[in-house]
């Protein structure tokens, strides 16, 4: 009905001056539909989804990754997969020497831009289990080591938003524990472990100084403290240092 009225209503306007009848009815008339909605936008990271995977393996444990979010994240061991003078190029996989745990909290990562500050451990039929219990001695010596290895992987691979995150997690972890702990052997451990793999500048290096410091009675109770400043000199004279006027001649 609506359709009739429009056009009785063209049929009985009055034709402007100079203009032929037909053709300013035709033009009225005609009609112009709108252009198709656009589908929607699929996100770019659906779009990396899309993309192959390959095999990232460890010494006994395969994961598989999306090429596409590989090359945007880690762009570093991405190149491993494509440049010429790799030596193993004709592989379809990616073989990283570090821990399974590592390893695993890289590839969640990748996918949700975290990964717990709970350690996983790795069960026998190859799952994962998170402990969310409050750790003991051993647990939290393993827990530090563990994101210290994750903040090291980063950074040799430089991942710089994955080793933020790593060292994130090490801040809350001696937030946490650095006045509760017993004793300081999970902390003389972990900056052990720290100092071997990481430069004496590394930002990491300097939280272990000031968590020694902040504990140096403690500290020099622990027969790997001593071990610890023989080892690392350099270490010792920053922590003296740091902690100066201080009279270490007869601890140290």
């Amino acid at each position: 009905m609506a359709k009739e009225v429009g056009l009785r209503l063209l049929s009985t306007a009055r034709t402007p001056v100079g203009e032929n009848r037909t053709d300013y009815l035709t033009e009225k008339l005609t009609f112009n539909p709108p252009p198709p909605p656009k589908p929607p936008e699929v996100s770019s990271f659906a779009n990396l989804l899309r993309t192959e995977t390959v095999a990232v393996r460890t010494h006994n444990l395969s994961f598989s990754i999306h090429q596409g979010l590989l090359k945007t994240k880690c762009p570093v061991l991405y190149g491993r997969l494509t440049e010429p003078e790799w030596e193993d190029k004709e592989s379809e996989y990616l073989r990283i020497v570090t821990s399974n745990d590592v390893v695993s909290a890289f590839m969640q990562w990748i996918y949700t831009d975290t990964y717990p500050i709970e350690k996983e451990t790795q069960d026998t039929d190859g799952t994962s289990t998170v402990t969310e219990n409050e750790p003991d001695l051993g647990e939290l010596t393993n827990l530090l080591v563990h994101h210290i290895r994750v903040y090291v992987f980063a950074g040799v691979y430089q991942i710089r938003p994955f080793q933020s995150l790593a060292y994130t997690h090490i801040g809350r972890i001696i937030d946490t524990f650095r006045w509760r702990a017993q004793d300081s052997t999970p902390f003389i451990v972990a900056t052990r472990v720290a100092l071997v793999s990481l430069p004496m500048v590394d930002p990491l290096v300097g939280l272990f100084l000031e968590l020694i410091a902040i504990r140096i009675k403690d500290v020099r109770k622990e027969a790997g403290f001593s071990e610890l400043v023989r080892h690392f000199p350099d270490f010792a004279l920053r922590l003296i240092d740091l902690l100066e006027p201080f009279d270490v001649s007869s601890t140290w």
